[in-house]
């Protein structure tokens, strides 16, 4: 149990870090009002709608 919850807080560490980063560049706005962001890993391109 005490591994998952060391995984489980590293996890969301990483996810925070990851939300956070200052890299993120703005692709567009939708018409709701959604901003739409792109920032690349290791892993390959990640998306953020916020």
């Amino acid at each position: 149990l005490d591994e998952y919850r060391r995984s489980a807080m590293s996890l969301t560490d990483k996810a925070f870090e990851l939300l956070t980063a200052n890299d993120w560049k703005t692709i567009t706005t939708t018409s709701e009002g959604d901003v739409v962001s792109t920032t690349t890993r290791p892993c390959g391109k990640v998306m953020r709608i916020e």
